[in-house]
């Protein structure tokens, strides 16, 4: 249950980031002007602060909630989606073939979500995995600090909470086997963003 849990929460993160970051980042580079640099100073504002610690705020601000813990672990997230889909869109955008879609009579909003966000995708594609396993990594933490998932729940970083006090009486395993298992599920998630990587270069 608790693996089900955190496994869902950290593809959540990951997917949700994924397309809203991407589309956000293609936008950004294609339309360019002030829209552009409104993004990109949010971005640059909320990059400022850690990954962590910028979903510890937003989750204790919502509650102590596995929903609000998914939320505040994608926010903090989607900064980083932004600014490489962007850097890949930047490239695209000066292409032939989106010239040519210009001067056919498409729109930029159209030659962006046609031409620009498709051939943007890859990086941030490679990168979902990754920010999968730091999900993880955060998801648990904030568990672990009693603000995000609450017991009776089960998940991996409010098990290690609740096992650090029997360590003391012995019973090292209640918290060694839940930190084990984040530790396998995050390295799965970086082997496979290395395996997909080398698969779509």
């Amino acid at each position: 249950m608790a693996a089900q849990i955190d496994l869902t929460l950290a593809l959540s993160v990951a997917l949700i980031g994924l397309i809203l970051g991407s589309v956000i980042g293609a936008l950004s580079a294609a339309i360019g002007g002030w829209f552009d640099v409104v993004v990109m100073r949010i971005t640059d504002m909320l990059m400022a602060f850690p990954s962590f610690v910028l979903a510890l705020i937003i989750t204790a601000s919502l509650g102590n909630s596995a929903i609000n813990a998914a939320i505040g672990v994608t926010i903090a997230f989607i900064p980083q989606y932004i600014r490489l889909t962007r850097s890949q869109a930047l490239e695209v955008r000066s292409t032939d073939y989106v010239a040519a879609s210009k001067v056919s009579g498409s729109t930029t909003l159209v030659s962006a979500v046609q031409h620009v966000l498709p051939n943007s995708f890859r990086a941030p594609l490679v990168q979902a995995p990754l920010i999968a396993a730091w999900a993880i990594l955060d998801i648990a933490g904030l568990s672990f600090l009693g603000v995000g998932v609450q017991p009776p729940t089960p998940e991996w970083g409010a098990m290690i909470a609740e096992g650090t006090g029997d360590v003391l009486l012995g019973a090292w395993w209640t918290a060694l086997f839940p930190g084990l298992m984040i530790l396998a599920a995050a390295s799965a998630f970086q082997m496979i963003g290395d395996r997909l990587e080398r698969m779509i270069r």
